[in-house]
């Protein structure tokens, strides 16, 4: 940072603090005349410094009869960006996230190792088993000796088959097409990219556990660039009911997100002449690009999909790890907890059989118990239980994002007919704006506006047999402040905001005397 840019930003903090000691010394509603009183700082300085006290410790605004803008904080002076608590919070998050980052790639790893290792050597002892008992009976009994090789040469065949497979599925030649379930050679300069509808195993496997990439916040920056082209294409001002459409926030939310773009980009907070409060954007006009006012309202934030693998292809993940829980709980279940083991028994018999193999190798029955027993059963839970977990968190994150979608909508319906809004006549548009109980979230919507509005409510329909009765709501003060803020921008003209011609141009070179 340049001596200047860190001098400034000293100054700005030196101001806010200055301001933000006047705010509190009022112990009340303030006005700039009244920080300008307290402070003697200039305007601009003042509204700068109100705009960020506003954001960072959740101001609110009144505007008076006299067109006054009144500064008020109803939650009391605890900075939820830079106080101790929320710094905490943001130190919490990250911690977790890098937390949570480690352990996602280290569970990564230990999928691929656990899921088609443990699963391969899982098949590999009961091949063994049954070839093993298949030679057994074999020798035992004349006559028999060609089946038994027959069925012994079968299963080692399809033994061979299973590894081939499990090479294809690690995609260092082929890969796994998702949308056509078939193998497909890639070349050699895309070995390491994704076959062209679909993606290698590992991938696939991964997001079965973890879910698709978070998209939130490439959404979230597509919706604040349509505010900024809402603001540019209303002249340079947009009120908290347009934010509230565009974004399907609640009041409390849209006030937030009013106050951030005050904050980033130099807005103030400005009152018509019939006393309608609305937020202008000055610096945004200055620009020569074209203005384009894009429907982003129209538009629905997408829910969180579980993952974008096919269902065929889900089902065989779910099935791998079930073959390893199954069989890490069997080696758990005979080396802890079941007695009496005889061959007589087929299960027995099988347990045993490794337990001669691994006795080769110096290992016993603890061995068995924990490497093939504890080991893949609690890898096959967490497996299982990540998914689980996520899908419980994503469906509550799906049903706020459905609700948001919806309010899109409502406040979209107020916003067009003010004065005649029946919230039985308001119909979600897609599954997109289809919560439970989108009646009720409809209903809330429509009287949350009417509260903070004063609406009139007049009732259409009585109730009875069973039906609730219906009621219309008039927003006579909405309506007056929309037709207020129309005047307003009519009132404006584009041509203030044009940037001019050039007079000076620094890379020009100036010409030797």
């Amino acid at each position: 940072m340049s001596s200047v840019s860190a001098g400034h930003h000293r100054s700005d903090k030196k101001t806010t603090r200055r301001v933000l000691a006047a705010v509190k010394r009022k112990k009340g509603d303030s006005s700039i005349a009244d920080i300008i009183t307290e402070t003697g700082l200039p305007t601009s300085e003042i509204e700068r410094a109100m705009n960020r006290i506003v954001f960072e410790y959740a101001g609110q605004l009144k505007v008076t009869e006299s067109g006054t803008i009144l500064y008020y904080f109803p939650n009391g002076f605890r900075n939820r960006v830079t106080g101790f608590r929320a710094r905490a919070r943001r130190t919490v998050a990250r911690a977790g996230g890098l937390i949570g980052k480690v352990l996602a790639v280290a569970f990564k790893i230990w999928i691929v190792v656990m899921l088609i290792g443990y699963f391969a050597l899982f098949v590999l002892l009961l091949l063994a088993a049954v070839v093993a008992s298949i030679a057994v009976s074999a020798s035992s009994k004349g006559g028999g000796s060609r089946r038994g090789g027959f069925m012994g040469f079968f299963l080692a065949s399809r033994l061979i088959n299973f590894f081939i497979y499990m090479y294809l599925f690690s995609g260092t030649g082929y890969r796994w097409n998702d949308s056509r379930g078939m193998y497909r050679r890639g070349h050699r300069r895309t070995v390491a990219r994704p076959a062209k509808g679909g993606r290698r195993l590992h991938n696939s496997v991964f997001a079965y556990v973890f879910g698709e990439p978070d998209t939130r916040e490439a959404f979230e920056n597509r919706e604040t660039r349509a505010l900024i082209a809402r603001i540019r294409a209303r002249k340079g001002t947009i009120t908290t009911e347009e934010v509230m459409a565009m974004t399907g926030a609640t009041y409390a939310d849209a006030h937030a997100r009013v106050s951030r773009l005050l904050v980033e980009y130099d807005g103030v907070p400005v009152v018509t002449e019939n006393g309608t409060l609305i937020y202008s954007f000055p610096e945004l006009m200055n620009s020569r690009e074209s203005i384009a006012d894009g429907k982003f309202e129209n538009e629905r934030r997408p829910t969180i999909a579980f993952n974008s693998n096919k269902k065929g292809l889900n089902r065989w993940i779910g099935i791998f790890n079930g073959v390893n829980l199954g069989f890490g709980t069997y080696f758990f279940a005979y080396s802890f907890l079941v007695t009496g083991i005889t061959v007589e028994r087929g299960l027995d018999v099988f347990f045993l059989f490794v337990l001669s193999l691994f006795f080769e190798f110096g290992a016993g029955v603890l061995f068995l118990g924990v490497v093939l027993g504890i080991v893949p059963m609690v890898f096959s839970l967490l497996f299982f239980g990540i998914p689980f977990a996520r899908r419980l968190r994503d469906t509550a994150r799906n049903e706020e994002i459905k609700r948001a979608n919806l309010r899109k909508t409502v406040y979209g319906e107020i916003l067009a007919h003010p004065e005649d809004v029946i919230p039985e006549n308001i119909r979600p548009r897609s599954e997109l704006e289809k919560p439970k109980n989108a009646e009720r979230v409809i209903r809330e919507t429509v009287e949350s506006v009417a509260a903070e509005k004063s609406a009139d409510v007049e009732e259409v329909r009585p109730g009875g047999d069973g039906r609730p009765p219906v009621y219309r709501y008039r927003f006579g003060t909405l309506k007056r402040e929309l037709d207020d803020v129309e005047h307003t921008r009519k009132a404006v003209d584009p041509a203030s905001f044009e940037p001019g011609n050039v007079v000076f141009d620094s890379g020009e070179r100036i010409p030797d005397e």
